[in-house]
């Protein structure tokens, strides 16, 4: 996959393309410099129907989810700040919130664009109307969990009846050839599947397991032009102006607020709690009219340092001699 197509749908580790080519976050920073929180990741509960060996915030309280009154004004007030778009993640599994569909909805009433990471077992059972209303959504995969046909019945037929970009991410641990195969065969069967991207178990960082996908696949002749294959690469240590805090900031289910969806590997607990909030949703127009920066200086490793140092180029304006480009 070429770099753009690669930029379009990855952050973590990548040239910020996408930062560059949007005007309304290059007005704001160049004439108020100011960074407008662009996206926003939302945790809208911490219950899950799976237990993953990987998950992030496995020590989570896992019943806690945030109510439809606190979403309905998280995405008012992002909104009137210039934010463009949610993603609903976790945490716990996004379809489980008791008013997911009203998520939705409150989204697109306050012109967000939305994305959405799920498990995907319970898309079969929501309406594809409300399903349409996401502008993506990535299913993510594992070799813990085999591609039964049951499951992979039920994603063609939503894959078939919906107009979004549908994706997998698919988790390294102890790589499996055939569900593998299988998986990169369904998304090669579908023009609605955006790509697949293989990544190795955060908690191992094995890069070895993608060489050997790229070897399976190749030896079954399967056509790889959907793969993204990303390595671990060595991640630096988190600045004390950590200024991607101000553009993608994540909003956890008690409402608490923290600086990127990596806040926790980066200090490595297992849950956000255990995390600094930057504040609470009460409190996002004016963390954001302030431009209250999270300290970075506690993170012990940080994916968005390419973002970080575009952005500090920006907010600081100390590059010399801009004209010669």
């Amino acid at each position: 996959m070429d770099q753009t197509k690669h930029s379009s749908y990855t952050s973590a580790n990548t040239l910020p393309l996408k930062l560059l080519y949007n005007e309304k976050f290059l007005d704001a920073v160049l004439k108020r410099n100011r960074i407008v929180p662009i996206s926003i990741n939302l945790f809208p509960t911490n219950r899950c129907n799976l237990n993953c060996s990987f998950c992030i915030c496995k020590d989570r309280d896992k019943q806690e989810e945030m109510s439809i009154e606190t979403i309905d004004l998280l995405f008012y007030d992002s909104a009137s700040i210039g934010t463009q778009s949610v993603v609903l993640s976790g945490g716990g599994e996004p379809t489980m919130h008791t008013d997911f569909d009203h998520i939705l909805m409150s989204a697109k009433e306050n012109l967000l664009s939305i994305g959405m990471v799920t498990n995907g077992l319970l898309l079969i059972k929501k309406d594809l109307n409300i399903l349409n209303l996401l502008t993506w959504c990535r299913i993510s995969a594992s070799d813990d969990r085999l591609l039964s046909d049951t499951h992979k019945s039920d994603l063609e037929y939503i894959f078939s009846n919906t107009n979004v970009d549908w994706s997998f991410r698919y988790i390294l641990t102890n790589p499996n050839k055939e569900n593998i195969v299988e998986y990169v065969k369904l998304a090669n069967s579908n023009d609605n599947i955006t790509h697949i991207v293989f990544v190795p178990d955060m908690n191992s960082n094995n890069n070895n397991h993608l060489s050997l996908v790229k070897e399976w696949l190749f030896e079954n002749n399967i056509d790889t032009s959907k793969c993204i294959f990303s390595s671990r690469v060595e991640e630096n240590k988190g600045e004390k102006n950590c200024y991607f805090s101000m553009l993608k900031p994540v909003i956890a289910p008690d409402g608490n607020i923290y600086p990127c969806c990596n806040i926790t590997n980066a200090i490595d607990k297992r849950d956000l709690k255990d995390c600094i909030s930057m504040g609470k949703v009460e409190d996002f127009k004016r963390i954001f009219a302030k431009q209250e920066i999270f300290d970075g200086s506690i993170c012990k490793k940080c994916i968005y340092s390419n973002y970080n140092n575009v952005l500090k180029v920006f907010k600081e304006k100390n590059l010399e001699h801009s004209e010669f480009v």
